[in-house]
């Protein structure tokens, strides 16, 4: 080797001169792999945290669904119950009227006989 070349070799830091990492690369590698494997792990929460959201959120829609026609259902058999009690109602004047109507004639016809 040449006086250049010699000074040039010495001018490499040690690493690259042995081949051999020292241990501050080696802390530091360790240091960059540890942020990455937090990162990852956060990065990983944050998504399953966004799907558990996205499930509670349609359940919750599922939920609010069934509740909306469960209301629907509450409303619409009132309004049944509401209709049968008029019906009820209707046919019980009617009945009133149709027995009134022949305790007439049948008092009618009484009368008919008895004279």
């Amino acid at each position: 080797m040449s006086n250049n070349q010699y000074n040039l070799f010495n001018d490499l830091p040690e690493e690259e001169k042995t081949g051999k990492k020292t241990k501050e690369d080696k802390n530091e590698n360790f240091n960059e792999e540890k942020v990455l494997r937090n990162y990852s792990k956060n990065l990983t929460t944050l998504k399953l945290s966004k799907q558990d959201n996205n499930k509670e959120s349609k359940q919750k829609k599922l939920i609010k669904s069934r509740l909306e026609k469960i209301e629907k259902t509450k409303s619409l058999l009132e309004k049944d119950k509401q209709t049968l009690e008029k019906i009820k109602q209707l046919y019980h004047e009617k009945l009133s009227k149709e027995l009134e109507e022949s305790s007439k004639i049948t008092l009618e016809f009484l009368g008919l006989v008895v004279n």
